[in-house]
C-alpha cells in the first residue's frame, strides 16, 4: 500500500476515535438510565460530580461513581422513600444513598444485589448505620457512626468536600482516639458532648504537619463549626429528631462580637525596622512583604519557577480572581534590593520548590495558622503586639497612593486589588497629609 494512502487511513482511523469518544461523552441515557452494565462501557465513562445511575425498579438505582481522585470508579445506590404526609393528599420523598463496600470489584449483577439488600432492610424498617458500619444499630460507637456517616455523603459530595468532612472528624475526635469516640451511641449524654466540646475547645492544633504547639485555644467559631458536623452525624444515626439531652449538648460557644485584633494598617518606619531586626529565619520574607505589598499568602505560595528575569508571578486567592478575573498577577522586579533576595532564596533549588520556607525548611502550610502564630512571636519581641503580617500590604499600597506618581488604576493593577477595595480597606492617610488636605480648603 502506497505511503500517502497509509497516512489518510491513520489519520481518519485517529479521526473516527475522536468522534467515537465524542459521542460517548454526549449519550444520552436510555429510559431506564445510563449503560453501565458492561466493564469495558464503565472504564470509558468520563469522570464526573454525579454517579451514572440506572434504574432497577421504580424508586431503586444503581450507580457507578468515577472521579478524578477515583479513575478506577465505585458503585453506588439509591434509594427515594415516599411516604404519605397525615391529612395531606400529597407525598413527601426521601431519598437515601449508599456507598457500597469493595465497590471496584463488583460486577454489576452483584452491585444491583447489594442495593436490592439494602432497600430490602431499609423497607423491614432498618436502618442504613447497619449496613454502612456492618454492626448492630445499638452496639455502633461514634467513631463508627460518624465513618458510616461520611460514606452515606459520600455518593453526592464532591472530592474535596468529601476530604474535608473526613478531616473534621479526624480533627475533633483525634482520629478516633477521643474518650468519646469509643462510646456506644445509645451511652452518650449531654454531659459527654459538652466534655467533648471543652477539651477541642482548649486543646493545642495538632492537624497543620508543620505545627509543634500552639499556645492559644481555639476560636469559638471553629469549635462551633465542627461541632456542627458531628451534630449531623448524630442525625444521621436518630433520624426521627435528637433527645433534647442530646440537642443541648450541642450548644453552640458564644462567639466574640469584637475583634480581638486592633489592626494598626498603616506601619511606620521605625516599626518596619523593629519587625526586620527581630525576624529572624523571616527576615528575607518579612523584607519582601514591605518591598511588593504583596499578600503573606502570595508569598508562601511562590515557587522558584514563578520567578521571570525581570519579573515574579504572584498567586491569587480564590475570592480575589472573583474581583480581577485573574489567577496570577505580575510584579515587576525593578527593586535591587528585591532582586537580590529573590536571586539568594532560589540558589540550588528545583523549579517546584518554595522560595521562603519554614525554620525547618519546608514549604509552608495552605492554612495561614501556623505562619500567624510564627508572625506573632516576631511582633510580639518587636513590641508591636497588635501587628499583623498583613499590615505592611496596607503599609505599602497607603504610601503608593500618597506618593502620587503612579495612577492608582495602576496602583490597583499592580497590588492585585480594585479601586474600591483601596479606598474602603487598604488606604490610611496619615496625620499631616489629612492637615495639608483639610488646610487646602
Amino acid at each position: 500500500m502506497p505511503t500517502t494512502l497509509r497516512l489518510v487511513d491513520s489519520q481518519l482511523a485517529a479521526d473516527i476515535e475522536v468522534i467515537r469518544e465524542a459521542n460517548l461523552a454526549k449519550k444520552k441515557p436510555n429510559s431506564k438510565g445510563h449503560e453501565i452494565q458492561q466493564q469495558k462501557v464503565r472504564a470509558e465513562l468520563a469522570p464526573r460530580r454525579e454517579p451514572y445511575w440506572r434504574e432497577i425498579e421504580s424508586g431503586m438505582h444503581v450507580g457507578f461513581y468515577k472521579s478524578e481522585s477515583d479513575p478506577v470508579g465505585s458503585w453506588r445506590g439509591r434509594y427515594r422513600k415516599t411516604k404519605a404526609r397525615k391529612k395531606v393528599k400529597s407525598e413527601k420523598t426521601k431519598t437515601l444513598y449508599v456507598s457500597l463496600p469493595s465497590t471496584s470489584e463488583l460486577s454489576y449483577s452483584q452491585a444491583v444485589g447489594q442495593v436490592k439488600e439494602w432497600v430490602a432492610r431499609l423497607r423491614s424498617g432498618g436502618d442504613q448505620t447497619e449496613i454502612l458500619s456492618g454492626k448492630r444499630q445499638e452496639e455502633l460507637t461514634v467513631w463508627e457512626n460518624c465513618m458510616a456517616y461520611r460514606e452515606s455523603r459520600k455518593a453526592h459530595k464532591t472530592a474535596n468536600a468529601f476530604n474535608d468532612l473526613e478531616k473534621r472528624f479526624n480533627t475533633l475526635l483525634l482520629k478516633g482516639r477521643d474518650p468519646i469516640a469509643k462510646m456506644r451511641m445509645v451511652d452518650v449524654t449531654r454531659e459527654d458532648l459538652t466534655a467533648l466540646r471543652d477539651r477541642f475547645y482548649s486543646n493545642k492544633a495538632s492537624d497543620c504537619p508543620n505545627t509543634t504547639m500552639r499556645e492559644a485555644a481555639r476560636k469559638p467559631a471553629t469549635v462551633n463549626r465542627y461541632m456542627t458536623v458531628l451534630r449531623a452525624a448524630f442525625r444521621f444515626y436518630f433520624p426521627t429528631a435528637l433527645t433534647k439531652a442530646l440537642t443541648e449538648g450541642f450548644a453552640a460557644l458564644p462567639e466574640d462580637t469584637v475583634h480581638t485584633h486592633v489592626s494598626e494598617k498603616r506601619l511606620t518606619d521605625a516599626d518596619k525596622e523593629q519587625l526586620i531586626a527581630h525576624a529572624g529565619y523571616l527576615t528575607d520574607f518579612i523584607r519582601t512583604l514591605f518591598l511588593t505589598g504583596a499578600r503573606p499568602i502570595e508569598l508562601r505560595r511562590l515557587r522558584v519557577c514563578d520567578v521571570r528575569p525581570n519579573a515574579i508571578y504572584l498567586s491569587h486567592r480564590k475570592g480575589d480572581m472573583k474581583k480581577t478575573g485573574l489567577k496570577t498577577r505580575e510584579f515587576p522586579l525593578n527593586n535591587p534590593e528585591l532582586r537580590e533576595i529573590i536571586n539568594r532564596n532560589c540558589e540550588g533549588k528545583k523549579p517546584e520548590e518554595p522560595i521562603f520556607t519554614t525554620s525547618t525548611g519546608l514549604a509552608w502550610c495552605e492554612s495561614g495558622t501556623y505562619f500567624s502564630a510564627k508572625f506573632a512571636v516576631v511582633a510580639k519581641r518587636a513590641g508591636l503586639p497588635n501587628v499583623k503580617a498583613y499590615d505592611a500590604r496596607h503599609t505599602v499600597i497607603s504610601k503608593l497612593v500618597d506618593g502620587e506618581i503612579l495612577p492608582l488604576v495602576q496602583i490597583a493593577n499592580l497590588m492585585g486589588t480594585s479601586l474600591e477595595y483601596i479606598s474602603n480597606n487598604y488606604y490610611s492617610p496619615t496625620d499631616d497629609k489629612l492637615t495639608a488636605g483639610l488646610s487646602a480648603l
